[in-house]
């Protein structure tokens, strides 16, 4: 086991907290069960939805700015305008 591990490095390596070495995911998103080097228990810190949270998060705003620019081009090159109702049976004017 090292002396002193970086919280950094294991974080941004997705190593194990406490020997910087082993993997602490089994998948994707899942937690391994413990660390396959030194054996730390990884069972007691529960996740939730905070991994698909920031999945989600991150794509959305990779994906929504340039959905919403082409959505906002295509309504000026055809200059669409806002719905009126008139109030008769529903037609839109």
């Amino acid at each position: 086991m090292a002396g002193h591990v970086s919280p950094i490095k294991t974080g941004l390596g997705c190593r194990c907290p406490a020997c910087g070495e082993g993997a602490v995911f089994k998948s994707f998103l899942e937690i391994a069960p413990h660390c396959s080097a030194c054996g730390a228990d990884f069972s007691k810190a529960d996740a939730g939805d905070g991994p698909a949270f920031f999945v989600m998060f991150l794509l959305a705003i990779t994906i929504m700015p340039p959905v919403l620019l082409v959505l906002f081009a295509l309504q000026w090159k055809h200059s669409a305008e806002e719905v009126r109702w008139t109030g008769n049976g529903g037609a839109a004017s």
